[in-house]
């Protein structure tokens, strides 16, 4: 069994991957449309604890990314439209080395 432990901030677990990655877990905010289709994620409180967070763009058309440094928030959009439902969810945030976020999975069942 490895010695590994995580460690805690605030209330999230952060668990050393390896050299080259962080994993955080962490709650977000999935917007929905009327259809029950996702528009986007927000993530709240992520700028602060990565003042030196970088975010990749996926050139080949994929989802756009934004931050509001005044609402501590970063938002990944999917589709424009109006959300009328907003679902708090856990997700695992992964970083590399150099702050440069990777991944955003959401664990949509609760």
């Amino acid at each position: 069994m490895s010695e590994l432990r995580p460690t805690w901030e605030g209330s999230d677990i952060v668990v050393k991957l390896g050299k080259t990655a962080t994993g955080e877990l962490i709650d977000v905010v999935v917007d929905v449309n009327e259809s029950g289709d996702v528009l986007g994620i927000e993530v709240i409180g992520l700028l602060a604890r990565h003042p030196g967070l970088t975010i990749g763009h996926d050139e080949l058309g994929g989802p756009a990314v934004s931050t509001d440094t005044d609402a501590d928030a970063v938002y990944v959009r999917f589709a424009h439209g109006r959300s009328v439902e907003q679902l708090v969810r856990q997700a695992v945030v992964v970083f590399d080395a150099t702050d440069h976020l990777q991944t955003i999975r959401v664990r949509m069942e609760q």
